[in-house]
């Protein structure tokens, strides 16, 4: 996997390994994605072979959260983000050396994320540091999303919004390939749109949880005041 696409880094700075040398209040504002605008039809096929996801920067460093908190992530994950007029794509290599030993036991709609390995996306579309959406899956494709407030002081699990997704086992991980339409989320009218945006990655047999914008243990993803910020021109579909 690591030979189909050229190393393009995000140009921040790295962060410390150790939680005693993680500056909380300031690490989210090194973690910042551009997102790649696509003429490409892209298909959610968990196969990420589409030309514009090679030009897409990377999101990666994960940061564990559980349980060494602070330490870098044992099995890196990476993150690239496309769009168009209607939709958000996201492709997703979470690498794992034992893809054998991946535990997958759920295939429901809003499975339990915390018995198999998993990956998340949470979405600020407001930027407003409190409130967003999560879109989350397994390697094999199941989905749970839902909404979280006052950053997660509540969640509501029972919103369903319309997405795609589709994941791949592979040799050295797993795939996941999102699309999430414009239409689903809400956000401000704007032409240039920033929206706060954080990746989880759990992998279960290590009991271990890891973070793109890192959050102390004693939180979750979903303290969006903590996470990293992505940048795209306003799609066609947008509220005012």
């Amino acid at each position: 996997m690591r030979d189909i696409f050229p190393v393009i880094f995000l140009l921040v700075s790295p962060l410390f390994a150790s939680a005693q040398e993680i500056d909380y209040r300031t690490a989210h504002l090194e973690r910042k994605l551009p997102a790649v605008r696509t003429e490409q039809a892209i298909v959610i096929d968990g196969v990420l072979d589409e030309d514009d996801w090679r030009k897409a920067p990377v999101a990666n460093k994960f940061i564990q959260r559980e349980p060494e908190e602070g330490a870098p992530a044992t099995y890196d994950t990476e993150v690239r983000i496309l769009y168009d007029d209607e939709y958000l794509y996201l492709g997703v290599f979470a690498f794992d050396d034992e893809p054998e030993n991946l535990i997958l036991t759920d295939l429901t709609r809003d499975y339990n994320t915390r018995s198999v390995d998993s990956f998340a996306v949470v979405l600020d579309t407001f930027h407003d540091r409190r409130n967003s959406y999560m879109f989350q899956t397994n390697p094999l494709g199941a989905k749970m999303d839902g909404q979280s407030f006052n950053e997660g002081q509540a969640f509501d699990v029972n919103w369903d919004g319309v997405w795609y997704v589709k994941s791949r086992i592979v040799e050295d991980g797993w795939v996941a390939e999102f699309a999430i339409p414009f239409k689903t989320v809400k956000f401000r009218g704007l032409d240039e749109q920033t929206w706060g945006i954080n990746f989880l990655r759990r992998n279960r047999r290590l009991n271990e949880e890891s973070d793109w914008a890192p959050i102390p243990r004693i939180f979750t993803t979903t303290r969006v005041s903590l996470a990293g910020t992505l940048d795209l021109v306003a799609p066609a579909t947008r509220v005012a």
